[in-house]
């Protein structure tokens, strides 16, 4: 008896067997596309969002810059720097500088070593807008305190090797100084102030109309503290001495 069975030719045509082994891979392969796809749609979204919030920077928009980067918080759960960073100098423009200063802190943990320094040193510069403000408010004893944590800040960092890191150190080197010469000059500010008010200035004060003499030397006051005033803000200029937006 023949044992043998005739072929299936059903089974040997060329159309069918290509159609099958088709679907076998997109079988195998379908999962590892969908991820590559979805992959490839979330950093192109990560870019074009992060780009958006730059250009409103770039045209002086920080609220809508914030808003563009909102949903990044939620998409960019990697690389949460560019998040934190480019949040602050939205912040930064718009003088919210405690919760700029905020931000950067939180770029700060989960910034690559080649970037850090440049995060730090807009850190740096939204303590010293705050210090600054806090001498303008003669609350000088804060102030001393915030142009010292500068000074610890910059101490204790360590920059990366890139030529970007590098200026960034020397920036922050120089900040360093011009805090200790701030808090100095604070501290004799906050002591001058404790030794103006004495007995005899005490009871002076209670007439409220001032001699000659005290209007001149009222009128004298204010004009310095105006040109003081104007010096700090020239010297400030913090928005053009900061590293702006990047989508690094």
């Amino acid at each position: 008896m023949n044992d043998n069975k005739p072929y299936d030719l059903e089974k040997l045509n060329p159309d069918k067997l290509r159609l099958k082994k088709r679907r076998i891979l997109f079988k195998r392969f379908f999962v590892a596309t969908l991820i590559i796809a979805v992959i490839s749609l979330k950093l192109m979204s990560l870019t074009i969002l992060t780009g958006g919030a730059i250009s409103s920077l770039k045209a002086n928009n920080p609220g809508q810059a914030i808003q563009r980067l909102f949903p990044l918080k939620i998409l960019n759960i990697i690389e949460t720097y560019k998040l934190y960073f480019n949040k602050g100098n939205a912040l930064f423009i718009k003088g919210d500088y405690p919760s700029a200063e905020k931000n950067y802190r939180e770029a700060q943990k989960s910034a690559p070593k080649e970037f850090l320094c440049q995060i730090t040193f807009n850190l740096i510069l939204s303590i010293e807008a705050q210090a600054d403000k806090a001498v303008e408010d003669k609350d000088y004893d804060k102030a001393v305190d915030r142009y010292e944590e500068i000074v610890a800040i910059v101490k204790n960092t360590k920059c990366g090797f890139t030529l970007s890191e590098k200026e960034a150190e020397g920036k922050m080197k120089k900040s360093a100084e011009e805090g200790k010469e701030k808090s100095d000059k604070a501290k004799q500010d906050r002591n001058g102030d404790k030794e103006k008010v004495k007995p005899n200035e005490q009871k002076d004060a209670k007439d409220p109309t001032p001699t000659d003499e005290q209007q001149r030397k009222l009128d004298e006051s204010n004009e310095n503290s105006s040109k003081k005033r104007q010096q700090r803000e020239q010297d400030r200029s913090y928005s053009d001495r900061k590293y702006d937006a990047k989508n690094w």
